[in-house]
């Protein structure tokens, strides 16, 4: 038994940690810097980094995810001589929800609910088994007293 809740108290504490519901975790991520290099028939790169906090440590590290574009994100800097130049983070792009962990984090938004509502069923099914657990081993209880009053 110690197994089976070990495997998902694991599942549930990585779900939460890089979800941000447990205490000292962020669900949003900071983008600070943010380069970007033109492609000639691709699209352009973005490298994005910034700041978030897991467990009560304010964590750095890339920012995957971030749209980069338009007029708000004037270059700041002169082209490296790799193609990568530096843009200026808008106001309004500063803060995005995230799933984070210590080196990186994931700013889709379709991931981020994915993920949340992945641990709610985690979560979810995991008090149904218990409960379930608990019933039975009551309703064994009660068999084996009814046995030995016979």
């Amino acid at each position: 038994m110690w197994k089976w809740w070990s495997v998902w108290g694991s599942v549930v504490l990585a779900l939460g940690l890089g979800t941000g519901f447990f205490p000292g975790s962020s669900t949003w991520a900071t983008v600070d810097h943010c380069y970007v290099r033109m492609g000639d028939w691709t699209p352009d790169e973005t490298r994005c980094t910034g700041h978030w906090s897991t467990a009560g440590f304010t964590v750095t590290g890339g920012v995957h995810g971030v749209t980069v574009g338009g007029s708000e994100w004037p270059a700041i800097g002169p082209q490296q001589p790799d193609g990568w130049y530096e843009v200026r983070v808008s106001d309004s792009a500063h803060n995005h929800s995230a799933v984070a962990v210590p080196g990186a984090a994931v700013v889709y938004p379709a991931l981020v609910w994915l993920v949340r509502v992945v641990l709610l069923l985690v979560v979810v099914a995991s008090v149904v088994v218990l409960v379930n657990r608990a019933r039975d081993r009551w309703y064994l209880r009660a068999y084996e007293r009814e046995l030995r009053n016979r």
